[in-house]
């Protein structure tokens, strides 16, 4: 937490960028591929809610780093998102 009335805004503008430079701030391939998952679960849910068919499908969205699975749960939605209802979502590597 910053004072700006104590201390000058480029001052703690320095402070900030100094840390974020820090090694405890510095990218791992873990964190990478947490953050790659994270996205890719972002887009499943926006095309699945962007599709009439599946907007009100439920799913349970687990990534790993074999075969990706969505499991819907409801007949007609399950096999509204089998038909592809909501298209591809591809898994960036």
């Amino acid at each position: 937490m910053f004072n700006t009335e104590r201390e000058s805004v480029q001052f703690c503008v320095g402070e900030l960028i100094d840390a974020v430079r820090s090694p405890q701030f510095a990218e791992t391939p873990s964190a990478r591929i947490e953050l790659q998952r994270l996205a890719l679960r972002a887009r499943l849910k926006a095309a699945l809610h962007c599709q009439e068919e599946t907007r009100n499908l439920n799913v349970d969205i687990r990534i790993d780093q074999g075969p990706h699975h969505a499991v819907g749960h409801g007949g007609e939605r399950r096999r509204a998102a089998h038909r592809g209802g909501a298209g591809v979502v591809p898994y960036p590597r």
